[in-house]
């Protein structure tokens, strides 16, 4: 029996540059469509971002939301200092 484990992440801004630099930033460079242990698809809907994952291994799943989250704090830290954008 194999099983799927899916998570999905909503990140919400009322700042349109910082959603999409967050979107972009967000961007996983190490997944290609030949990648079989995890799909992420990343959405843009109004004011939020929408990220669903779904893989086979509670490791590879716990990995993943970890360097998301990661990521888009420092992204945000990043920008506000960069480009004055205030959350």
């Amino acid at each position: 029996m194999l099983i799927s484990l899916e998570c999905e992440i909503i990140l919400s801004y009322h700042d349109n540059r910082l959603l999409r630099a967050i979107d972009k930033a967000l961007r996983p460079d190490n997944i290609t469509p030949g990648t079989k242990d995890i799909t992420i698809k990343q959405e843009l809907k109004d004011d939020i971002l929408l990220l669903k994952i779904v893989t086979r291994s509670v490791g590879t799943l716990k990995n993943t939301i970890d360097d998301i989250l990661k990521t888009a704090i420092v992204a945000e830290k990043s920008l506000r200092r960069v480009r004055g954008i205030m959350l």
